[in-house]
């Protein structure tokens, strides 16, 4: 069905009583699909399972909703060799599972499992006759910490007709997060990115949830830091700072090495019995085109990946809106917007036996803070982010890479025009258009009196 520039229709009106009330408990519509004249649309439910509406896709007509309390996750689906596909989290056994949809539009509800993930699918993409499946880790923490780590699967090769089938199980490991992060209670926070197929070799990158890294820390290190007789405020600082992690980037051709792209080649790293110190990437990989978050350690999220016929585009969530006044003053955090706090911090690690080295990468973060903050004493936060290329203005960032041995461009630094789009959450490229779906949740806020909070669905023409 041809795109156009008419009216967005609410097909919430055509929605049934139950269905209504089905999406009443719908945390949020976070996925879509679309195949033999379906359109479906699917979320998390808050009283457990997922919620799914399916529509006609040439009519606009409801088909009918259900809640399938056996799934627990869903995020995206792709059309492959006639069959569409999607991923999602098991509630019963645990665990994940790639999925082919066997329904029609007069009975859109079967789906077959024909892949089985250790923790919840997230991304998934066709690279060489596989789908590669990107998960989210799965965690419980107590006196110790017991996770499944997230990583990147391999399905069985895809036949030419009627697509993979339940003898295809289960998906083949190729890539964990632990053959890249030194800290294994970092690792436990990391989440799988995007993925695309790009000249040959697939590239994906990871994900991280702002506060987790150091939730986990401070949990597993309770004991630790519970017994700290000083500086109890310097050691979460450091923490705070040294569990941060942006993007990392990654690239693999069948049966080559996995090269990093854009990362660390060192990370800081936590034991009780060295403390906090630099650390090689577990693989000893040196990054190839950049450090990690495109040079912005506030982008944590490789949120999409959409491929043209000669561009892959990445759009990330940068998070350093966040720390901007009104979101520090509602959570009664009073910073210096100067950085005396943070420099006087450094300044105090400085004079311990910390290792040098990881004092000034925590220094690198901190700088990066103060970009973000500094912009806060000029109230025309326009005006400071004028130059769109700058990596600490605030925004999600579009990039877009011509080649893979040559580092990514920027498209933009400030979420594609409107710097309270703090994520690229999805793209899709049509002829010679990228389409861009935001994320901002910044409800009502305005900039210079127009609103601009709230997500934005963007048209952008691709170059010839």
């Amino acid at each position: 069905m041809p795109l156009n520039n008419g009216p967005i229709e609410d097909v919430t009106v055509r929605l049934s009583p139950d269905a209504l009330r089905l999406l009443g408990s719908t945390i949020g519509l976070r996925s879509a699909g679309t195949h033999k004249g379906v359109v479906i649309l699917a979320g998390p439910s808050m009283t457990g399972g997922i919620n799914m509406f399916a529509f006609n896709a040439n009519t606009n007509a409801f088909i009918g909703a259900r809640n399938i309390p056996e799934y627990s996750n869903i995020r995206k689906w792709i059309v492959v060799k006639g069959e569409m596909y999607t991923t999602v989290g098991l509630t019963q056994p645990t665990g994940g599972a790639l999925l082919k949809w066997t329904g029609s539009l007069a009975d859109p509800w079967h789906f077959a499992v024909v892949g089985t993930l250790p923790s919840e699918g997230a991304e998934l993409v066709e690279h060489n006759d596989h789908i590669y499946v990107a998960t989210w880790p799965s965690l419980t923490v107590g006196q110790t910490l017991n996770a499944v780590y997230a990583g990147v699967f391999q399905s069985a090769k895809l036949p030419s007709k009627r697509g993979l089938d339940p003898s295809n199980l289960p998906m083949v490991k190729i890539w964990d997060v632990r053959e890249y992060e030194p800290d294994p209670v970092i690792a436990a926070s990391y989440g799988g990115g995007a993925l695309a197929s790009f000249r040959g070799e697939l590239v994906w990158g990871t994900m991280h949830v702002p506060g987790i890294a150091t939730g986990l820390h401070l949990s597993v290190y309770n004991a630790y830091y519970a017994a700290l007789q000083a500086n109890q405020s310097l050691m979460n600082f450091t923490a705070t700072i040294a569990t941060s992690r942006a993007i990392a980037i990654f690239s693999k051709k069948d049966g080559k090495p996995t090269k990093l792209l854009y990362g660390q080649a060192f990370l800081p790293a936590f034991n009780l019995a060295t403390g906090w110190t630099m650390q090689p990437n577990v693989s000893g990989l040196t990054p190839i085109l950049g450090p990690s978050g495109f040079g912005n350690p506030f982008n944590n999220y490789t949120w999409t990946m959409a491929t043209s016929e000669h561009e892959l585009f990445v759009g990330t969530m940068d998070w350093g809106y966040l720390l901007y006044g009104p979101y520090l003053h509602n959570l009664n955090i009073q910073l210096p917007l100067d950085g005396t706090l943070l420099n006087g911090f450094i300044g105090q690690l400085r004079l311990t036996n910390l290792d040098p080295s990881l004092v000034d990468v925590l220094q690198q973060n901190v700088d990066a803070i103060i970009s973000y903050l500094n912009a806060r004493l000029n109230q025309d936060v326009l005006a400071t982010v004028a130059v769109d290329t700058n990596p600490f203005a605030p925004g999600a960032d579009l990039m877009v890479f011509k080649r893979l041995d040559k580092p990514a461009e920027v498209i933009s630094r400030i979420g594609v025009g409107n710097y309270l789009n703090y994520g690229l959450r999805t793209m899709i490229v049509d002829e010679d258009k990228l389409y861009i779906g935001t994320a901002n949740p910044m409800n009502l806020r305005t900039i210079d009196g127009e609103v601009k909070g709230g997500w934005e669905l963007l048209k952008m023409k691709l170059d010839d």
